[in-house]
């Protein structure tokens, strides 16, 4: 309820990896005129990606840990703000766990 009510919000960042706790933002976000930073850990769903279509007028973008529906996303989104959008950052951390049964015996 505070976020609807938030008339000035230029910034909004939510790095919950969790894609529900994201989603309950999104509408909320879609009428803010003001808003230009946003950082998100984008994990989310097929019916969830496209809500960030709504989201105008931002100067700089942090994408954290994207789902692959939000990468097949991202080309149109980030081309509807073509026009204000100076910053995009992605970013993913992999990290790789295995063994080497085969050279350690």
């Amino acid at each position: 309820m505070a976020l609807r009510e938030s008339k000035n919000l230029e910034t909004f960042t939510c790095t919950v990896p969790n894609a529900y706790v994201l989603a309950i933002f999104l509408p909320s976000l879609k009428d803010k005129a003001n808003l230009k930073n946003l950082r998100i850990c984008a994990n989310l769903l097929p019916a969830q990606s496209p809500m960030l279509l709504d989201i105008k007028n931002l100067v700089n973008l942090v994408v954290e840990f994207a789902s692959w529906n939000v990468v097949n996303t991202l080309p149109v989104w980030t081309r509807s703000i073509s026009n204000t959008l100076s910053n995009l950052t992605l970013y993913v951390s992999f990290i790789a766990s295995f063994t080497l049964s085969k050279w350690s015996q």
